[in-house]
């Protein structure tokens, strides 16, 4: 179906229509021409409607879009930062503002949180930030309802440099997108704490004079209240009454700190009241009294508030959290019933932002803002009571369709107006430079209650040993990271404190379990551990235990019934080793295996396996990652810069690309990707200086003095995208007259001849980022003796790129890291003792009835949550 159909014959579903009379349709039908609903009812009743695209709901429930009156959307960015700390906003959040916030991450943010949104059934929201005409263009792309209220505050801003600049702002923000079908403009004096009396009074005089509403934080802080009632002696509320602002254009925020009066002048005033329960309990400032504003009918909508405030935009658990935070607060299990909370999610919402003539609700004349939920998850069974599987059971990953305006924006759960991937891709190179310089002290508090599987207890003593004895020799990236730490030290069990020889931004993110996982003290100690039968028989603390490996078949693990977390859904897992690439493809459409990762997945057949409805396949961008052809630089002649020059020009990577990984990759990258733009530049841009030139590598070998010459290419024979890759090269490079010598080899073997015993000219590998390039790029360009897994195996040393490198991974300030590592780039790009070929995208395919595989960051990290449909 075209993302642009606006006529829908919505079907085999059962309607929550949230119209005046609330009413229900079992066997509903709901009819959309032209972005317009025109019937709700019965099917039995529904007119024929010519031409449109039919909707088959599956049995489900069909609901209006769901409306978020209240959030600030590009703050994702900022996400998780600075939690649980005490005055947040100004010794954390103002100050990430004042530094980072730019028109692009602006942009790229919004596009992130609207993704996040349209995945679990948001139509419309209220957002109030900088820079909103960057959110209007996120949001026209993909397609949502907004009200975008540009910030007004009495301090410069990120995109006004002087106090209540965004006033100017606003006015050409207003002028471009005044008439606009999705997007209406929107004045937001930020709080009373952060505007003087006349500005606010200007602010309620330009909303009359534009005929925009005004939204803005009310009666949220103490501080705030008890700084109006010294200075004025009058409350939040009755301070915006006195300055013009309590009308029906305001959409006030909280309202938190009212008092009975307050309810009174709201209610006459007819505003709309945006309530946010889950970000009001995390940051403990009270309950609204929402109870006492529905009583007296005022204008309430539900809000996640900022991605920093509430954490997510799940528009569905902020339902549920209003029906239950009242209950609780009142000691009262009537209060605020599924129902209720329902409504405010939908036509309340609409109401608090005066649009309950257009949305909010699904009835003839309508916009078509509309969403699927389905009830096949076991959570959603049975239903008899709509309202309470909506409230009380669903969560956003329930919502397989959304559509609005009539426009189809997700369709069986997939966005289908926004790039997931390329969002993911461009927000990741902003993230990266977002950073709060940490100290050099980390105390980290173990659980007490671990054991490991073999029923030994784990404590601060393993974790010491493993970083000392084991990972600073054996392991590549965390031999690096060890050089830094200065001490490790375990007063007790559970307390391990390290300190860093000095500040090092990644230094949290490198602690993961694959950089950093830690091994048994009581088995390990005195051994070989390389050589200790545990490394292939190992004793961990995970969710699931190790039972067996038969080599060569499959690897099996158990369910660990004393694990110290939340159990393991599914009791066994088995890791099958199919060397044949299309016997794994058949395996999953067969239901042999569930879950095929990425690094197995064979690229050729992606396209069968999307058209598969029992498989469901995903991609896009995790952490950033780099597929390499590893050098042998003592080999003969790739000893020569002008031989490996000549051969990354013979190399048709756009080609490896587009056929052996369908084009899930990016051949515009630097030796180090593109990913983190402070040390990108096109200047060594790989695609620019090294394209297919078939000539001019032949007069680069022809300069070398070197003839037709044989060459070994080891890889994992276990990626089919590999083998594919590599018959693109070797067919490629035989017109230059280099011939190469496949030689595919199980992962083991591999690893063993290239980084242990270097017998290998060529090899195909792939490199993760880590999170930071001095975390995962290193390691392959430093001089380094071979002999460690996954580090360099090149031979390759320049000790102006290690100097380079070396300040880099120390250097805290961004910008001197970007001069650092451009520069070092410069000198790689011309060297090339490896070649770069392409910035990955992430792919893996699971059969449907499997499900929980993305909840992390890592499939592989947290494959304990994965459960069955059914």
């Amino acid at each position: 179906m075209s993302v642009d159909s606006k006529r829908l014959y919505i079907t085999n579903g059962t309607v929550v229509s949230m119209n005046p009379t609330r009413d229900i349709f079992s066997n509903g039908t709901v009819c959309v021409n032209d972005g317009v609903i025109s019937y709700v009812g019965e099917s039995s009743g529904a007119p024929k409607l010519d031409g449109a695209e039919r909707v088959d709901a599956d049995g489900g429930l069909i609901i209006p879009g769901l409306i978020n009156t209240h959030t600030h959307i590009s703050m994702s960015v900022f996400r998780t930062l600075a939690d649980d700390m005490a005055d947040r906003l100004k010794r954390y959040l103002f100050p990430l503002e004042a530094r980072f916030v730019t028109q692009d991450l602006v942009y790229w943010a919004a596009l992130h949180t609207l993704h996040e949104m349209i995945r679990g059934g948001t139509s419309t929201f209220a957002d109030m930030y900088y820079f909103e005409e960057q959110v209007a263009e996120a949001v026209e792309q993909a397609g949502m309802r907004a009200v975008l209220g540009e910030t007004v505050v009495n301090f410069p801003s990120p995109d006004a440099p002087e106090p209540y600049g965004g006033l100017g702002y606003f006015k050409s923000f207003a002028q471009r997108f005044h008439g606009h079908n999705l997007i209406t403009p929107c004045l937001a004096p930020h709080a009373p704490y952060t505007l003087d009396d006349e500005h606010l009074s200007l602010i309620a005089a330009m909303a009359d004079e534009y005929d925009v509403p005004v939204m803005s934080h009310l009666a949220e802080m103490d501080f705030e209240v008890s700084a109006l009632a010294e200075k004025y002696g009058e409350t939040p509320v009755q301070y915006y009454r006195r300055l013009g602002l309590l009308s029906p254009r305001l959409i006030a925020a909280h309202c938190i700190h009212v008092t009975p009066e307050d309810i009174d002048l709201l209610s006459d005033a007819d505003c709309g009241i945006a309530h946010n329960p889950i970000a009001n309990m995390k940051a403990g400032k009270g309950t609204a009294p929402v109870p006492q504003f529905l009583s007296q009918q005022l204008r309430v909508g539900l809000g996640t508030d900022g991605p920093m405030s509430g954490n997510t935009m799940d528009m569905v658990h902020v339902a549920s959290a209003a029906a239950k935070v009242h209950k609780m607060a009142g000691r009262d299990r009537t209060l605020v019933p599924a129902a209720t909370a329902f409504e405010l999610a939908t036509i309340g919402g609409a109401r608090a932002l005066h649009m309950e003539d257009s949305i909010g609700s699904l009835e003839p004349g309508k916009r078509a803002d509309i969403a699927l939920v389905s009830l096949n998850a076991p959570h959603m069974f049975p239903v008899f009571d709509p309202y309470a599987v909506l409230v009380y059971c669903a969560g956003p990953q329930d919502v397989r369709d959304l559509f609005v305006d009539g426009r189809r924006l997700l369709q069986d759960y997939t966005p289908v107006t926004i790039n997931p991937g390329e969002i993911r891709k461009q927000l990741g190179k902003i993230v990266e430079g977002v950073r709060i310089e940490g100290d050099t002290v980390f105390t980290f508090q173990l659980h007490d209650d671990v054991q490991w599987h073999d029923g030994e207890p784990f404590t601060s003593a393993d974790v010491k040993f493993t970083m000392e004895e084991v990972l600073s020799q054996y392991h590549g990236r965390f031999e690096r990271i060890y050089s830094r730490i200065e001490s490790i030290e375990t007063p007790d069990d559970t307390t391990v404190v390290i300190t860093l020889t000095e500040p090092y931004a990644p230094f949290l993110i490198s602690l993961t379990v694959f950089d950093a996982p830690i091994l048994p003290q009581h088995i390990f100690e005195g051994e070989s551990v390389l050589d200790h039968a545990a490394t292939t028989a190992p004793v961990g603390t995970g969710p699931y235990r190790f039972v067996n490996w038969d080599r060569g078949n499959q690897i099996v693990l158990e369910r660990n019934e004393n694990y110290f977390g939340d159990a393991a859904t599914i009791s066994r897992v088995i890791f099958q080793m199919i060397p044949d690439e299309n016997a794994r493809t058949v395996a999953l459409q067969t239901g042999e295996v569930d879950y095929i990762w990425g690094f197995y997945l064979p690229s050729a057949g992606l396209s069968e396996l999307r058209d598969d409805p029992n498989v469901e396949v995903w991609q896009g961008v995790r952490i950033p990652a780099l597929h390499f052809l590893f050098v042998n630089n003592d080999s003969e002649p790739l000893d020569d810069p002008l031989v490996r020059q000549a051969l990354m020009h013979a190399i048709d990577r756009e080609l490896i690309v587009d056929l052996a990984m369908e084009g899930l990759g990016d051949t515009e990258i630097g030796p180090m990707g593109s990913a983190y733009p402070y040390l990108y530049d096109e200047s060594f841009d790989l695609s620019n200086l090294y394209p297919y030139d078939l000539e001019g590598a032949q007069a680069l070998l022809d300069e070398a003095g070197v003839g037709e010459f044989e060459l070994s290419i080891v890889y994992d024979s276990g990626r089919p995208a590999f083998a594919d890759a590599v018959a693109i090269m070797r067919d490629s490079l035989s017109n230059i007259g280099v011939t190469l010598d496949l030689q595919p080899q199980e992962r083991s073997v591999m690893i063993e001849s290239v980084y242990m015993q270097r017998e290998y000219d060529l090899s195909m590998q792939s490199f993760t980022s880590g999170g930071d390039p001095s975390i995962g790029y290193h390691r392959i360009y430093i001089t380094q003796e071979f002999g460690t897994p996954f580090v360099s195996a090149t031979g390759y040393s320049n000790p102006e790129v290690d100097e380079l490198l070396s300040e880099a991974a120390t250097t805290v300030d961004l910008g001197r890291r970007g001069e650092l590592y451009r520069e070092a780039n410069a000198i790689l790009a011309d060297d090339l003792p490896l070649f770069p070929l392409f910035e990955e995208m992430s792919v893996e395919a699971n059969t449907r009835n499997l499900t929980g595989l993305r909840e992390s960051l890592d499939v592989r990290d947290q494959i304990s949550r994965a459960r069955w449909a059914e």
